[in-house]
């Protein structure tokens, strides 16, 4: 009897050497199948898997008050194993064969920040490393500031320009390696979903002098044994959870009421850029989006900017005054 535990595993195994997943995504599914096995029990055959179960797992999920989203990602992963389970013959009935669970998704738009806000936020960024602009004059006077004890902080400006400037993913982010940085000619190879590489590019002189001053400290500081761009506070390499905290305390430091994000200066650098009349086929190529239709939900306007456009076009000044 195969149990449910092993099947899972097995499915991992696959994923890792034949899908060649990224170890992000092995993660995700990892957690995922792991909260299916402890609902349905790490000893049931896989073949009593049916589609009751399935079907009390998702009422399971809801009733714990996940999001719609976060179902339908939990359950587009275990349908995918069911799936290769059928395909390899270790089960004869797929249980979700015939079952209907259409997850319905609220239309949002996705979260960015303003223009204001990132302002503060960057400012904030370079005067907790003492900072006022990225002139080579103030970038040398980094050699007797930046300790380890506050290079987190020059961390946090360093993800900060790079999630805004190229509009990266934070598993992209802390992905970057020193072969990867070319300060030469302004640009960094990105490895994204799927192991797909593109290139992005750095837009100035002066980020380019910052991370060329981020890689020379890394190295006087710590003497890191990995390639790994970004660092922690220890010279470990830099975790997407360790971003996501320098973010937020970021955002903290600044009195702001809602936490930046990662995800939100990508959704940033996307909206900056079709709102300045970038094509959008360009702004799919430098996000890494398979499809344009992802794209597109970054097409949306702001109210406020929809209202000075709408101010600004005076309809009513045709009109005949009465």
């Amino acid at each position: 009897m195969t149990t449910l535990h092993t099947s899972t595993q097995q499915y991992l195994t696959y994923c890792r050497y034949h899908k060649n997943l990224s170890d992000l995504s092995l993660k995700a599914y990892e957690i995922d199948l792991k909260r299916f096995v402890a609902y349905a029990g790490a000893r049931k055959s896989i073949r009593r898997i049916d589609k009751h179960v399935i079907t009390g797992y998702v009422q399971h999920l809801f009733e714990e008050g996940l999001k719609s989203s976060s179902v339908k990602r939990r359950i587009a992963c275990l349908k995918a194993m069911f799936r290769w389970l059928e395909f390899d013959e270790q089960i004869e009935i797929n249980p979700f064969h015939k079952v209907d669970l259409r997850i319905k998704l609220p239309h949002q738009l996705p979260r960015n920040l303003s223009t204001d806000q990132l302002q503060i936020l960057m400012t904030r960024a370079r005067q907790d490393i003492g900072l006022r602009t990225y002139h080579e004059r103030q970038l040398l006077k980094l050699d007797s500031v930046v300790s380890k004890g506050n290079f987190n902080q020059f961390t946090t400006l360093c993800a900060m320009e790079i999630l805004y400037c190229t509009g990266i993913r934070v598993g992209e982010l802390v992905g970057i390696t020193l072969q990867d940085l070319d300060l030469v000619n302004g640009q960094i190879k990105i490895r994204g979903k799927g192991h797909r590489e593109r290139k992005v590019f750095l837009p100035d002189q002066d980020l380019i002098r910052l991370l060329g001053t981020y890689q020379y400290l890394r190295s006087r500081l710590f003497f890191p044994d990995h390639s790994e761009f970004l660092l922690n506070s220890r010279g470990k390499p830099a975790s997407t959870q360790f971003i996501r905290k320098l973010l937020k305390e970021l955002s903290e430091r600044c009195g702001m009421g809602e936490h930046a994000t990662p995800h939100m200066c990508r959704h940033s650098t996307a909206t900056e850029l079709l709102n300045a009349g970038v094509d959008i086929r360009f702004v799919q190529k430098l996000m890494g989006h398979q499809s344009i239709t992802t794209t597109q939900r970054y097409t949306h306007v702001s109210d406020e900017e929809l209202k000075y456009q709408i101010s600004a076009a005076g309809l009513r000044g045709g009109l005949k005054k009465s």
